[in-house]
């Protein structure tokens, strides 16, 4: 692969310009609006051929929902 377009917004269908933007196959953004984002995603090839895209969710919770510790019980005593 000779690199991707990557493109991330609130929108299902976005298809990635046609420039390189990446040439790792990971990488991080960040993301600090709650709601549905989604990853956008297409390949170039060293033949100059793009892939079709590929759209994938990413889930960004709430500020206060991700700080929130789970609520365990106390220990029963043993009488």
């Amino acid at each position: 692969m000779e690199g991707y377009s990557v493109v991330v917004d609130r929108q299902m269908h976005t298809i990635p310009p046609r420039e390189v933007t990446a040439t790792e196959e990971a990488g991080g953004y960040r993301l600090e609006e709650p709601g549905t984002h989604w990853v956008h995603v297409i390949a170039h090839d060293g033949n100059g051929n793009w892939s079709p895209a590929g759209h994938m969710p990413y889930h960004v919770r709430a500020r206060a929902e991700a700080d929130a510790a789970p609520v365990t019980e106390p220990a029963a005593e043993a009488p």
